[in-house]
């Protein structure tokens, strides 16, 4: 009975050793019945007050505590002001007590407890955070910026180089349109035959290499083609490409010396 009593001198509360507690699970341990401040009367833990030295108050009066032990005035945390003075509200899925903050614009909003002890906190809105977020970014166009990559650069899928254009070129119009862009790449065969010809193509010319390689854009190795004939001359052209390589897997095979190269 010492250890009950020395269980009781701890507690903010009574326990009634004489209620029985009612059925717990097993990983619930032994449990005592205990009565708050407030006469509400509920089941403890016993190993849980021997360890942690609980209050035996019940929830609703350590939420009571909690408030009363509150600054009485709003605090600066962070770049943001606690409004202690207001009433908590619960909120989220969990319903747990939010406390609401004023931004430095004038915005408030609610926000946990927990979080004001983070390090990292600073109490800004969402649209503080995304103002100052933009404002490191580097918003510089062509060259000044420091992800610009040139003026020239070579399209991964298609295997074309295209070219950067200002709009103060004649041949700007050929890019494609870009929102937000001060220039434009367009590709650098159709500029090439486009300067050779003083004019801006039409959208119906097409522009065929005739040695197969994209990144062959020489004047003397481009020449202009209808939409009809260019898709033939290039399907012609992939045909004798397999052919070649046919025969010369063929003569590797039947061990037949291949012939000089052209």
């Amino acid at each position: 009975m010492q250890d009950e009593g020395k269980i009781e001198a701890l507690l903010r509360g009574v326990i009634l050793w004489d209620q029985s507690p009612p059925r717990a699970g097993k990983n619930h341990g032994l449990q005592v019945m205990v009565r708050c401040e407030c006469g509400k009367v509920r089941a403890v833990n016993l190993d849980e007050i021997r360890r942690r030295g609980a209050s035996g108050l019940c929830q609703s009066c350590q939420r009571t505590d909690s408030v009363k032990s509150r600054p009485a005035r709003p605090t600066q945390v962070g770049r943001c002001v606690v409004l202690w003075d207001e009433p908590f509200e619960r909120h989220g899925s969990q319903r747990q007590y939010h406390v609401r903050v004023r931004c430095e614009c004038g915005e408030k909003r609610l926000i946990h407890p927990g979080d004001l002890r983070h390090p990292r906190f600073t109490g800004l809105c969402r649209t503080c955070r995304a103002r100052e977020h933009y404002a490191t970014l580097n918003t510089k166009k062509g060259p000044e910026n420091r992800n610009f990559k040139g003026f020239k650069r070579i399209d991964k899928r298609g295997g074309y180089v295209h070219i950067a254009v200002f709009p103060d070129d004649e041949f700007y119009g050929m890019a494609p349109r870009r929102v937000g862009l001060g220039c434009r790449y367009v590709l650098e065969h159709r500029l090439v035959m486009a300067r050779h010809l003083g004019r801006p193509l039409e959208s119906w010319e097409q522009v065929h290499h005739k040695d197969r390689d994209k990144t062959n854009n020489a004047l003397e190795n481009l020449e202009i083609l209808d939409g009809a004939t260019h898709s033939s001359v290039t399907a012609m052209q992939a045909e004798i490409g397999r052919l070649k390589d046919e025969l010369h897997r063929l003569r590797g095979a039947l061990g037949v010396p291949h012939p000089p190269p052209e």
